[in-house]
């Protein structure tokens, strides 16, 4: 799948270069701005049209506190949508809101690194 096989290599790609010197914060911060992007112009195409939300299964997502790196958590999103289950996905949380959210909306929640 393009997502596992191409786009989650190229993501780790860009932070071993970051890592190495080899690229700016900038041109990493763009290429997984670009690379979120794809993934969510390219989801649609791998949809076999049936909507299956609302089955009972509600997920919220967010990153662990102070993670930064968000493009796996934006697969799992993904994956879990194409499931069918109902995603809420946040780009950070505080750990109280998190709990709460988690007690009242969801059959999963994950913050996570």
């Amino acid at each position: 799948m393009i997502f596992l096989d191409l786009l989650a290599p190229v993501a780790r790609l860009l932070g071993d270069l970051w890592l190495i010197d080899l690229c700016t914060f900038t041109d990493v911060t763009i290429g997984l701005s670009r690379l979120q992007q794809l993934v969510r112009e390219l989801a649609p195409a791998f949809e076999d049209g049936h909507d299956l939300r609302g089955f009972g299964h509600r997920a919220l997502l967010a990153p662990a506190p102070g993670e930064q790196h968000t493009f796996g958590m934006h697969l799992v999103e993904e994956f879990l949508r194409r499931a069918g289950w109902d995603v809420g996905c946040v780009p950070s949380v505080r750990p109280a809101s998190f709990s709460a959210a988690s007690r009242t909306t969801s059959s999963l929640c994950s913050a996570s690194r």
